[in-house]
C-alpha cells in the first residue's frame, strides 16, 4: 500500500506539472500581447 501511495503521488506530481506548463503557456503569451 505505501509504495501504491507513493506512485499515486508522483503521477499527480507528473500531471500537476504538465497541468501547469499547460495553463502558463497562454499566459505568458497573453502577457507579452499586452506589453
Amino acid at each position: 500500500m505505501v509504495c501504491l501511495r507513493r506512485w499515486f503521488i508522483r503521477k499527480i506530481s507528473e500531471l500537476h506539472a504538465q497541468f501547469r506548463t499547460y495553463l502558463l503557456r497562454p499566459i505568458i503569451r497573453y502577457v507579452s500581447m499586452m506589453k
